[in-house]
């Protein structure tokens, strides 16, 4: 989505660039006309305009990246906007795997409490049986096999 939204504010920042530079300024009579938006669909319709309108723009004093600066001017408000969306998810996905940790925690432990006790009391009746055994004179075997 950003690259679409830089993509689509090129022609306008091309055309703005063009006219702020008045790189192509045509006098018709008294009244100086630019021919901005032509020079911006030339621009994008035949790649070998490109050097002559990089040309001028340099020598109005603009770098070479001045198209591309001028795009990510305009769309700096959307952009914003977009990063806003993407820290908003992120921040959505942590509170979810800290929820799944938590969760995960819980049961884990609640496992090992469970699987405690049950040694726990196999123990203790592994070790009554052995007793017993004893006192009446039975031979012990393991009874854990």
């Amino acid at each position: 989505m950003k690259i679409g939204i830089l993509r689509s504010h090129q022609r306008p920042a091309l055309e703005s660039l063009l006219g702020k530079s008045h790189v192509h300024a045509k006098v018709k009579g008294d009244a100086v006309h630019r021919s901005d938006d032509e020079d911006a669909r030339r621009w994008f319709a035949d790649p070998s305009s490109r050097p002559a309108t990089m040309k001028a723009i340099e020598d109005a004093g603009y770098p070479l990246d001045a198209v591309e600066v001028e795009a990510f001017q305009r769309a700096l408000p959307s952009l914003a906007t977009i990063e806003r969306l993407i820290v908003s998810a992120q921040k959505r996905l942590d509170v979810f795997l800290n929820q799944l940790e938590k969760t995960a925690k819980a049961r884990a432990e609640a496992m090992r409490i469970a699987i405690e006790a049950e040694i726990a009391a196999h123990d203790a009746e592994a070790l009554a049986w052995s007793k017993k055994s004893k006192a009446h004179g039975i031979a012990t075997t393991d009874r854990s096999k």
